[in-house]
């Protein structure tokens, strides 16, 4: 193996390993407990990355399986 393609692979691991760091920074987990009305807040850390902390916004709810989806909708889709 080359000079070149030992700098190759080098960066090649460096990209690996930072792909990897944001994935598990995007990865945002906490258990909250449902009341008997079927309501659930939402995270203030999470509301903040989503950018809706402190003001109404529009949510779609969707089913896939077993898992409940929030999506938070565009201020022209409300």
């Amino acid at each position: 193996m080359n000079e070149m393609e030992a700098k190759v692979l080098e960066i090649e691991k460096k990209i690996d390993q930072l792909l990897e760091q944001s994935v598990a920074a995007a990865t945002m987990k906490e258990i909250k407990t449902m009341d008997s009305m079927g309501r659930i807040t939402i995270p203030k850390s999470f509301r903040k990355v989503l950018g809706i902390d402190g003001e109404s916004v529009g949510m779609e709810i969707s089913l896939q399986g077993e898992k409940i989806i929030l999506k938070k909708l565009l201020t022209n889709e409300n």
